[in-house]
């Protein structure tokens, strides 16, 4: 911050304020809020992602990770900069720890109007059973 804003700053408020230098980071990626919920046998989580794009978004499923990242654009504003938007754009990543109660061969993703939708059926419950002896 230069001397002259920081001198502005202090005459329009007549305080001393500390303003924090601005956090840019390259490549900083931002994580999407997401909802959960259990229903059927099954959790969905729903992410809101206005603006990704099907291919833009991946879903890659390792160990007991399932992680969902990609990146927006701001083009969805048919070329106007917005006055003011609180809709994150760039890239994202969000990890999901899986527990082993979930199917992972049945995971499905769908993406539509800008909210993905994942979809893990849960494996059933084990039963009690009885163990012969022989």
């Amino acid at each position: 911050m230069t001397e002259n804003t920081q001198n502005q700053v202090e005459t329009q408020t007549g305080t001393d304020v500390p303003l924090k230098p601005e956090n840019t980071w390259f490549n900083a990626k931002y994580t999407p809020a997401a909802d959960v919920v259990e229903a059927d046998g099954k959790l969905r989580i729903f992410m809101d992602m206005p603006g990704a794009k099907k291919g833009n978004v991946n879903r890659p499923l390792e160990k007991d990770f399932l992680t969902v990242d990609g990146a927006t654009d701001s083009g969805f504003y048919g070329g106007k900069k917005p006055l003011y938007s609180e809709y994150d754009t760039g890239r994202f990543a969000r990890t999901f720890e899986l527990s082993d109660r979930i199917d992972r061969s049945g995971i499905e993703a769908a993406l539509d109007c800008g909210v993905l939708t994942l979809t893990l059926p849960k494996n059933p419950e084990p039963q009690p059973r009885s163990i012969l002896i022989n």
